[in-house]
């Protein structure tokens, strides 16, 4: 997944914004305020009313688990040090939920704690020492830091080590707020007789987007753009720093994934690494939305809803006006090389049939000649 951290100040939090009455998350109504006059504004409303005619948008979140990471360096023997954190493990764990009786009150608390011994060059050995704690939805923007504030000095006393305070972060890897939809062909064709077509061409853009690093990462930036707009209007600035949003798996994998189901409809799912509690509490208390559609969901579903825009824009532009270029990228996507890419999109253009396996068949058959 894409790596960003939050980018959002003051003077965001203070730009304009609108509402956004026209989204159906989870089977209801969900007025959210969006930034005014973003470009992406008009493409997501057009994507919320095409997702409100197929049952709106299905939101939810897989994890309620954060890692809290704090760095220690100056340690003679790393290994050592890892050991005497481990065997220890349980009774941090414990003093941990001693520490925070409320956390633990709401359903919360320390559940686990990892430990990591790495090499730096510029810091040499050190070790990083992960918090891992359930947040639950009632609980205080703050109360990682006070629980890294606690717990640091305990663990730098075990291991002989100096905390390393700019390495001090909250890290959403196992909290993903998730959003999904699915869409009939009818509904974002302009014409009814294009609606294969299109459908067909927005899942393999995707395809080509996937496997081609450089564009997935623009393509997630993005929609990271969209989420961190959506935040910095809907959260106070002052607790902007609660929401730092980031994954350690692969940069270059996408947040979303576009399908075709059995139905022939168009799927499309979204997993944002994002600290969901700490964001819901600050936007709760900023829109006065609570409940099951609380605003934290429609962060998901507008970042799949840009995701989308964007995919329907350019695979528009290619179904009505360039299929030679779709036909392009199909051949790249089989797996053409040199010459083959240029007579594989030809005959993909001539035959009338721009579809990935009639692209891969037909260039086994360009192979066997």
């Amino acid at each position: 997944m894409v790596s960003p951290a939050l980018v959002a100040n003051q003077d965001m939090h203070a730009n304009a914004h609108t509402f956004m009455e026209d989204l159906l998350i989870n089977g209801a109504e969900l007025r959210i305020p969006v930034p005014a006059d973003v470009e992406w504004s008009a493409g997501v409303r057009r994507i919320a009313e095409l997702a409100r005619q197929a049952g709106g948008f299905i939101t939810f979140r897989a994890s309620p688990l954060i890692r809290s990471r704090i760095q220690f360096t100056g340690i003679d023997d790393v290994y050592n040090a890892r050991l005497q954190v481990l065997r220890l493990r349980n009774e941090l764990i414990g003093l941990a939920n001693t520490m925070n009786p409320m956390l633990v009150a709401l359903g919360g608390g320390c559940k686990d704690i990892a430990v990591h011994a790495r090499q730096s060059r510029q810091l040499g050995a050190c070790l990083e020492v992960d918090l891992i704690v359930e947040v639950p939805d009632r609980s205080e923007g703050r109360v990682l830091d006070m629980l890294i504030a606690r717990m640091a000095p305990l663990i730098e006393q075990l291991t002989h080590g100096t905390r390393n305070r700019t390495s001090i972060s909250d890290i959403a890897d196992r909290q993903l707020l998730c959003a999904q939809v699915a869409l009939d062909g009818h509904c974002f064709a302009l014409a009814p007789q294009q609606a294969d077509a299109m459908a067909a061409r927005i899942v393999h853009l995707h395809r080509h987007i996937c496997t081609t690093p450089g564009r997935m990462a623009l393509h997630n930036a993005g929609i990271v753009a969209v989420v961190n707009s959506m935040l910095a209007t809907s959260t106070p600035a002052g607790a902007l720093h609660n929401s730092v949003w980031t994954a350690q798996s692969d940069p270059d994998a996408p947040l979303c994934i576009w399908y075709r189901d059995h139905r022939g409809r168009l799927c499309g799912r979204i997993a944002l690494p994002l600290i969901t509690a700490l964001v819901e509490h600050d936007m709760s208390a900023t829109t006065g939305v609570s409940g099951i559609l609380e605003a934290k969901h429609a962060i998901a579903a507008i970042g799949l809803a840009h995701s989308l825009a964007s995919l329907h824009a350019d695979a528009g532009t290619a179904t009505h006006n360039q299929a030679g270029l779709h036909a392009h990228d199909l051949a790249l996507l089989a797996g053409a090389r040199g010459d083959e890419i240029t007579t594989l999109a030809r005959s993909l253009h001539n035959a009338g049939q721009i579809r990935c396996e009639y692209a891969i068949d037909l260039l086994d058959v360009l192979r066997r000649q």
